[in-house]
């Protein structure tokens, strides 16, 4: 579905990514686990055309895609929901739910609101005075509704309690399971690999360790350096 091959990209004259490969199947959660300023966010901003690299290629079902406008993959289908969730702050849940959905000529609500019951409830309320964790589930509701074949979730969890936590990586696997593909970057470096199919670890732009996210979890080296040496 998805594939970087040797992409390096970053900021000015500074670059972050360094010759990146990566893919992401049909229908699977990928990963991306590393220390801060390993390059997962910035990963995510060059796949979604935020940034443009420098080097390497971007292919998604099929067409080279670097380069392109990000109003033109979502288009395709590929949907970046940002750590900073990026709301419309004065508008009501359901009307952000609707411009998630400028691409498409028919809105179907149900989905969302299955995924997330408190959207439903909650749909004539403005954005900006939800919680933390409602205004989390309503920046990927909004996403979905762009129908996308692969979501990009940047740090879902992010302030979020653990209870709330559990909540959205259960959507994350619920939206694997309704066919979408994830591509996933999560500070919770335990629970990102429990839900992940595959995973990366990246260093300095690199991806330096790749499997399933049952191996990762399992490697002494990421136990280590990620997970505090601890068991899952």
């Amino acid at each position: 579905m998805l594939s970087l091959v040797g992409v390096s990209a970053g900021y000015g004259g500074s670059r972050v990514l360094h010759a990146l490969s990566l893919r992401v199947d049909d229908g699977e959660i990928v990963a991306l686990v590393g220390a801060n300023g390993a390059g997962k966010t910035t990963t995510l901003r060059t796949i979604s055309g935020v940034l443009t690299p420098v080097a390497g290629t971007i292919e998604f079902l099929g067409s080279r895609v670097d380069g392109r406008r990000t109003s033109d993959l979502v288009r395709a289908g590929l949907v970046h929901v940002p750590e900073e969730r990026a709301l419309f702050g004065p508008l009501t849940v359901e009307e952000n739910l609707r411009m998630g959905a400028w691409t498409r000529s028919v809105l179907d609500f149900d989905e969302v609101y299955a995924l997330f019951p408190i959207l439903a409830e909650r749909r004539r309320q403005i954005a900006e005075t939800l919680s933390g964790g409602q205004q989390r589930m309503l920046a990927i509701g909004r996403a979905l509704m762009a129908r996308p074949r692969l979501l990009m979730l940047d740090e879902p969890s992010t302030g979020l309690a653990p209870k709330l936590t559990r909540a959205v990586l259960d959507a994350v696997l619920a939206i694997r399971d309704r066919g979408v593909g994830v591509l996933l970057v999560e500070q919770n470096a335990v629970q990102a690999l429990a839900i992940a199919d595959r995973a990366y670890v990246l260093e300095s732009g690199s991806a330096v360790l790749t499997g399933t996210g049952a191996e990762l979890a399992r490697d002494d080296r990421v136990r280590a350096a990620y997970l505090g040496g601890g068991s899952l």
